[in-house]
């Protein structure tokens, strides 16, 4: 059996596997229309997310930092900062607590004072909707 388990692991193990490698061929071979459709089409959905976002929050004190060609905005949050709440992971963590809503806090960059915000998840607008509420009852 030890030849036929070893010609098993090198196909598992050591190479790309099968199913990746046809997924590949398949968007390869359909590439135009991916871009065409359905890239697009998902670029102008993060792009409507991002823009709704910008909405939201324009009564807070967050500031959006677009994005420069990611599916991640930032958000600069250093207006909620004191000695109380002395950084994003401190904010990121009660911003959890009190209403669910998870953010990658700046810490995780190096920097203290902004949350990174994925673009892609279909619920961003209500999150942004309960992040707007949990700065609201900050003042």
């Amino acid at each position: 059996m030890a030849p036929a388990l070893l010609r098993f692991q090198q196909h598992t193990l050591v190479c790309v596997d099968p199913i990746t490698q046809f997924a590949g061929l398949v968007s390869m071979q359909n590439k135009e229309r991916l871009i065409r459709e359905e890239t697009k089409a998902e670029i102008e959905e993060y792009r409507r997310r991002l823009h709704a976002s910008e909405r939201i929050l324009r009564g807070t004190r967050a500031r959006v930092i677009p994005p420069a060609g990611s599916f991640y905005m930032c958000l600069d949050v250093s207006g909620y900062l004191s000695p109380k709440m002395p950084n994003s992971l401190r904010l990121a963590e009660e911003l959890l607590n009190a209403k669910g809503v998870a953010v990658t806090p700046g810490e995780d960059f190096g920097k203290s004072d902004f949350f990174r915000v994925s673009l892609t998840s279909s619920r961003l607008v209500e999150g942004i909707e309960r992040m707007a509420d949990f700065f609201a009852r900050l003042k």
